[in-house]
């Protein structure tokens, strides 16, 4: 019976290494530096020239950085470019440009404040997280996310709580469980609900707070201060792209 691949004819004599043929070159892995530069190539700036790969991450010289990191001093980003925090009118604080910004130039190069514990990227495990730090740490940690949005409850619609707090009942009583759940403030202190600590009703309101602050401000590698301040809507208007990358580098 006939080959009924013969069809495509007999294959390409081989020739040995190192007499007709050449030996082909050994792969090269691509850094992360040449990936960044093959994905930019096929962009271009407003006259028509590709796009300049940025130079390695530097602080910018010209940026009055004092603008960028007033809301979280104390927890400065790895790196900042010329931007500046403003109170936007209708949508509150946000970043803004502070002067001309190039296609492809790094804005802010952010390590996550609170990393996800684990795969299960819920509230409850990133809040037990800080819950159980050091009693400094945790301190320190629940300041910082007193800053978040959103800082009140107030702020939230009046129309959407009573879902929120059906939806998040189940985290704050596991939370309300953990020993660091006395280090709380926030809403509940502010509204006179402490007496030798925070009554349980003011726990439950800032426990509520930060369960909505994990799930707005929470992305692929955790819990960001700053980045979270970068208008992230799914808009048009949305003025930032929000890259995670889990091993905090960046080439």
């Amino acid at each position: 019976m006939d080959d009924v691949w013969s069809i495509f004819g007999d294959p390409p004599p081989t020739s040995p290494v190192g007499t007709a043929g050449c030996a082909p070159a050994p792969a090269v892995p691509a850094t992360a530096a040449s990936s960044k530069r093959n994905a930019l190539a096929p962009f271009a700036d407003a006259n028509g020239d590709q796009v300049v790969v940025p130079p390695r991450l530097t602080a910018a010289a010209d940026v009055n950085t004092a603008d960028a990191l007033c809301v979280w001093p104390e927890h400065p980003p790895r790196v900042v470019g010329p931007i500046a925090v403003r109170q936007i009118p209708g949508s509150g604080r946000g970043f803004v440009a502070a002067r001309d910004i190039s296609p492809g130039q790094v804005l802010i190069w952010e390590q996550p404040f609170v990393p996800w514990p684990s795969a299960e990227h819920e509230p409850l495990s990133l809040l037990q997280s800080v819950l159980r730090r050091s009693a400094v740490e945790r301190r320190v940690a629940l300041a910082a996310l007193s800053r978040l949005h959103p800082m009140e409850l107030r702020s939230v619609s009046a129309f959407d709580r009573p879902r929120l707090e059906e939806e998040h009942c189940a985290c704050v009583d596991a939370l309300l469980q953990e020993p660091g759940a006395a280090d709380l403030g926030g809403e509940g202190r502010r509204a006179g609900l402490h007496g030798g600590g925070l009554g349980d009703e003011g726990r439950r309101a800032e426990l509520l707070r930060l369960c909505l602050v994990c799930r707005w401000n929470a992305f692929a590698s955790g819990l960001f201060l700053h980045q979270s301040i970068f208008n992230h809507a799914p808009s048009r208007r949305a003025n930032a792209d929000k890259a995670a990358l889990r091993a905090g580098k960046l080439e």
